[in-house]
């Protein structure tokens, strides 16, 4: 995406000389990594990031979202911060149809403690939903 947007002038160099500090430094970082670590490390190939590149580079607004369990993972903080930058790069933080969003609520999250949805019925709190809802 770096890549094509230089080329391409998709970059919002207003946006980022105004609101980030660091840019330089990271476009270094990202033109360093090798596409062999990329797609080890995503699990993808090549044409597919090529391809999902696209796509944003070709979107006039952008919402990045996540699901919760992202930040599970051991370089989940990490990854956000990559989909920020992703977003910072062209703009879409901060405007309309634009930003980061965290979907919350899938079941290992938010589902069994509220409501006692749960892939493991043993963990579901029954005594105090019983006493919460009279039954």
């Amino acid at each position: 995406v770096l890549a094509r947007a230089e080329s391409e002038d998709l970059l919002d160099t207003a946006f980022l000389e105004q609101h980030t500090k660091g840019f330089e430094d990271f476009k270094k970082s990202v033109h360093a990594a090798s596409w062999d670590d990329i797609e080890a490390e995503s699990g993808l190939s090549r044409a597919d990031l090529e391809a999902a590149g696209d796509v944003y580079c070709n979107a006039k607004k952008v919402i990045g979202i996540y699901g919760m369990g992202v930040t599970q993972h051991v370089h989940g903080s990490q990854t956000i911060g990559m989909l920020v930058n992703l977003l910072l790069m062209r703009g879409n933080i901060g405007r309309e149809g634009a930003g980061i969003s965290p979907v919350r609520g899938h079941s290992n999250v938010q589902g069994q403690r509220t409501v006692g949805i749960s892939e493991k019925p043993k963990l579901v709190p029954l005594d105090f939903l019983a006493e919460r809802f009279d039954f």
